[in-house]
């Protein structure tokens, strides 16, 4: 083999199991936003900035501390929090559907990837995500410092005047 294939395959070598989850939740996205459109992307974007409001104000944690079930409570609150949010927002945002293009390609790439990412940073700060599984130094780099929650929080919200066009 060449040294570059060899370099290839070391790398991808060195990447987690966390990180290949990252980019299949994105590639998951990617194919919402191209088979439901970009609204439904835009809805789940949404979605999250309530949800962590929801999780991290929830004021009855303490009736199932102690049991088996506690550590679980958070994400289940946050899932079922973003579900319901989402119920109510899909009648109200609506984007229009634009044919095949680069643009669109770029649309739908971008609003997944900002998605995810701050769904999985959202996770890590209110959900206590690090209680389910201990992820990499590399993860840990990108989603769970409050410098990487900041930049997660507003990068949406520079992304979406900035590349959703119509």
């Amino acid at each position: 083999m060449s040294s570059a294939t060899e370099t290839a395959l070391s790398l991808i070598g060195n990447i987690s199991i966390d990180i290949f989850g990252v980019l299949l939740c994105c590639a998951l996205l990617v194919t919402l936003g191209f088979t439901k459109g970009k609204s439904k992307l835009l809805i789940f974007l949404f979605s999250l900035y309530p949800s962590v409001l929801i999780t991290s104000f929830f004021p009855f944690y303490g009736a199932v501390e102690g049991t088996a079930f506690a550590r679980y409570v958070s994400f289940v609150i946050f899932a079922a929090s973003m579900a319901g949010v989402f119920y109510v927002l899909k009648d109200h945002i609506d984007a229009n559907y634009q044919p095949n293009t680069l643009w669109r390609w770029i649309e739908m790439v971008t609003l997944s990837v900002v998605s995810t990412g701050l769904c999985i940073a959202l996770l890590c700060h209110c959900a206590d995500l690090h209680l389910l599984y201990s992820f990499s130094p590399l993860f840990d780099t990108i989603f769970t410092s409050s410098q990487a929650l900041f930049v997660w929080l507003i990068t949406p919200l520079i992304s979406i005047p900035v590349l959703v066009k119509g």
